[in-house]
């Protein structure tokens, strides 16, 4: 029997993996719908695609040709105009006009005014921008017909879960559908659920979000010593940017190896980086140097691109701004990963899901503020999904997946009183971690702490501090506190 291809688009990468892996066909391809058209794009497409940095860069050549009131702050360094650039792409993805979201007519006027200026220019020199792509394609696809079939057999994954879509845009949605009603097209459903989990809480509880990371790593290590493996435990939050520090910070106290699913920032090896004899001893390091270089390329050839339009960019600031946005992943990951919830998405069954950072108000997430838009115009006009229902979905989700689910909330945050999401109405049972201390917690408990460097240097102090004076020859030793550097609590004569 004859092997034909096949394309694979599921919401996540791991999704359309997992899927491949069942199709078990060796000219299978797993994408992503975003990668799909970008990948389609660059075969059948007739422009050159820009980012929204180079986007940013044109918009900002284009603001002296606007007589501007409302938007005069805007400069070509001014991080609003990020926001600008990415309101103007997605007006296009969602084939939405400014006036649905009600603006003073003066303010709608300058953002259509600049907004055409930059139109006018993408067309005057054969560029297109995400919006643009995701127009022209579907018109390829349904003018063309070599373009669906030069991929085969087609599998499109469920993009849509208990109300919430995995699809960015309507045009995508369009996309989607299309490939859904023509052509050799699958529908392949998520594994039904397993609805066994079981709850528990650690005990004590945690007090403030150090004491909830450690609680989450002493449950860890505790699912360890009983045998369990350390791929059976993920460890996932809603707030990976906040907590990913602490957690990698406090790994060795636990004897524990773990990874943020999100990689580390770039910009914390950059000091390394400069010192190049460390960084060629390293893996890590050598991999964050590359990165580096590959960044700064990039940025030079931004540079070039927008010289070529008589544009000026500044070359330093933009590679800060990358810099910042990435992040380094291990290739050799070993020990428990800390992820995001919509990560978990693409999996089936996870034995031990330990889920931190509970409480209102980290879950759901607050939603991103923006001067253009709206929370709800977002759901309304740009296809966005409802906050409150992803986050219920990825809780659903979780639920479905797990054998057991640990549910771990900070009591405090500074001196903020923090309650329980309230999504999570489930009776969890307590789950004891006292027994599991680091050192650093039983010298706040002023508790000795058996250490093989130490306890040589204090057995020789002893003997010291009994032999040379006969005044401390019926006295029992001082605690260990007085080693420390804090006064006895009497004088010694």
């Amino acid at each position: 029997m004859s092997i034909t291809p096949q394309l694979i688009l599921a919401p996540s990468i791991h999704r359309a993996k997992q899927i491949e892996r069942e199709q078990n066909n060796p000219l299978a391809q797993a994408l992503t719908l975003d990668n799909f058209i970008r990948t389609a794009y660059d075969r059948y497409g007739t422009k050159r695609l820009i980012d929204q940095t180079e986007a940013k860069y044109i918009l900002a050549a284009q603001l002296e040709k606007v007589q501007r009131k409302y938007f005069d702050y805007l400069t070509s360094q001014s991080e609003a105009l990020n926001e600008v650039a990415a309101f103007f792409i997605d007006l296009k993805r969602n084939d939405v006009t400014l006036s649905a979201f009600g603006y003073a007519k003066d303010k709608e006027n300058e953002l259509q005014v600049l907004f055409d200026h930059y139109n006018l220019f993408l067309d005057e020199h054969s560029l297109a921008d995400a919006g643009d792509v995701e127009i022209e394609l579907l018109a390829i696809l349904e003018n063309n017909v070599e373009a669906l079939t030069a991929f085969g057999e087609i599998i499109v994954d469920s993009f849509d879960a208990n109300g919430v879509h995995f699809e960015s845009s309507k045009l995508q949605k369009k996309i989607l559908s299309f490939l859904q009603t023509n052509g050799t097209v699958s529908y392949r459903s998520q594994t039904a659920a397993q609805g066994s989990c079981k709850f528990f809480q650690p005990q004590p509880a945690p007090f403030n979000q150090i004491d909830e990371v450690a609680a989450v790593l002493k449950i860890a290590r505790k699912l360890l010593d009983e045998g369990v493996q350390a791929e059976e435990i993920i460890i996932v939050t809603s707030a990976i940017d906040e907590y990913a520090s602490i957690f990698e910070s406090l790994l060795a106290s636990y004897g524990l190896k773990g990874y943020s699913s999100k990689g580390t920032p770039l910009r914390s090896y950059l000091p390394l980086i400069k010192k190049r004899k460390e960084a060629a001893k390293d893996e890590l390091l050598i991999q964050a140097s590359n990165t580096y270089e590959r960044l700064k390329s990039s940025v030079h050839q931004v540079d070039e691109r927008m010289s070529r339009f008589e544009i000026v960019i500044d070359h330093d600031a933009l590679l800060e701004e990358r810099v910042d946005q990435t992040r380094i992943k291990d290739r050799n990951l070993q020990g428990i990963m800390l992820t995001e919830p919509n990560q978990l998405l693409s999996l089936q069954h996870v034995k031990h899901l330990i889920f931190m950072g509970t409480d209102m108000s980290h879950f759901p997430p607050k939603a991103s503020e923006s001067f253009l838009v709206t929370q709800k115009q977002k759901q309304e006009f740009l296809h966005g999904n409802s906050i409150y229902l992803s986050s219920q979905n990825h809780y659903l989700h979780m639920k479905d997946i797990s054998d057991n689910l640990y549910i771990v909330t900070a009591t405090y945050k500074g001196k903020t009183k923090l309650a329980r999401s309230l999504m999570i109405t489930e009776q969890c049972e307590d789950f004891d971690v006292s027994d599991y201390q680091a050192q650093h917690e039983l010298l706040r408990e002023q508790k000795r702490v058996a250490n093989g460097d130490i306890e040589p240097y204090l057995d020789d102090v002893s003997t010291l501090y009994h032999t040379q004076n006969k005044y401390f020859e019926e006295r029992t030793l001082p605690p260990l506190i007085l080693f420390l550097g804090e006064s006895p609590s009497q004088d010694v004569k």
